[in-house]
């Protein structure tokens, strides 16, 4: 929508992504690129249905990451993040243990900031120190609906165990918020 912006080094959980001190394990796109990620770890759909993610810190034989196209050419990548190995410092440093509380949303589109856009689902819940702080709050917590209108996707974080998480992909079939509202 019109009130969504693009931030340089803005993924703070991400080591391609920020500018800061911290940075944590790649993201679901930056381990694809590379290899890192076997067929059984990422399942590219946009096929409806429940599907239950494996935490990507992992090595692992089971799915980590949903890929979902989209008409406008990019994709939705949905992962879960939990305090293992590098993504301990997103607790230890940050104090953002919400990082763990649902998915992190990541999208492959290109700007002149990078090559992916971490998707802030709860915007405006901490803009006391500026937009690094409101950051801190981009998980899709169980309960919580992203809604992509435009491309007819909805995504439901069901909920999360420190196994897995189970999230929903479906259509929209809610009207469209107002502009500004976390479907942008």
């Amino acid at each position: 929508g019109p009130t969504c912006s693009s931030l340089l080094n803005a993924d703070l959980y991400d080591m391609m992504g920020s500018a800061l001190q911290w940075k944590g394990h790649f993201n679901a796109l930056h381990k694809e690129i590379p290899g890192w990620l076997n067929s059984s770890n990422i399942v590219e759909t946009n096929s409806w249905g429940t599907y239950f993610l494996e935490p990507i810190e992992l090595t692992t034989e089971g799915l980590q990451v949903l890929k979902i196209p989209t008409p406008a050419g990019f994709n939705y990548y949905i992962e879960y993040r939990r305090p293992i190995g590098y993504d301990t410092i997103n607790f230890n440093v940050q104090g953002v243990p919400d990082i763990y509380d649902g998915v992190l949303m990541h999208t492959d589109v290109f700007v002149s900031t990078g090559d992916t856009q971490l998707l802030d689902n709860q915007p405006n819940s901490n803009t006391s120190a500026g937009h690094t702080n409101d950051l801190k709050k981009s998980v899709l917590k169980p309960g919580q609906t992203f809604r992509d209108h435009a491309h007819n996707i909805s995504l439901t974080t069901v909920g999360i165990t420190d196994d897995y998480v189970e999230v929903q992909l479906g259509q929209c079939t809610l009207p469209p918020l107002d502009w500004g509202q976390p479907d942008c």
